[in-house]
């Protein structure tokens, strides 16, 4: 099962609506980075053009096709769309390191390409986690957040 591409936008049932997500980038040795549209439609949608045009919810990290499957999640592909602007670099993906007692004492900070330490402070928060996401949380999150 090969995976969707950058650029692919993806319609993905949720709860009677419809959610839609876009796969940003691939990454050798990682899943690939999908973006999460804001909003859920009552109506699926009739092709890719609104993705540029939506602002993003969230960032994951997921191998969306196999994980979709595995969930049994009605999704489907919508065609390509180029990816916004402010979405096209890569993200940068935060790890919290923890203390004993689950206070989180710094973070890693990855951007595909290097790894470094730093503050894990409220402003790192608006970083997306560096782990992987599976169906049933992402579906979750799209319930809560999207």
């Amino acid at each position: 099962m090969s995976e969707f591409l950058p650029g692919e936008v993806i319609e993905i049932a949720v709860n009677g609506s419809f959610a839609h997500v876009q796969v940003t980038h691939h990454h050798p040795s990682y899943p690939p980075v999908v973006r999460v549209l804001r909003g859920l439609s009552r109506q699926p949608w009739s092709g890719p053009d609104p993705a540029e045009r939506t602002k993003t919810a969230f960032k994951v990290l997921i191998p969306l096709k196999a994980a979709l499957a595995r969930a049994g999640c009605p999704a489907k592909s919508l065609g390509q769309a180029p990816v916004p602007k402010v979405d096209r670099v890569f993200p940068t993906f935060r790890t919290p390191v923890r203390g004993r007692d689950g206070a989180v004492l710094y973070g890693w900070f990855w951007n595909g390409h290097t790894l470094r330490h730093g503050d894990d402070s409220e402003a790192a928060t608006k970083f997306p986690l560096r782990e992987v996401t599976g169906a049933a949380a992402l579906l979750d999150r799209i319930a809560r957040e999207a």
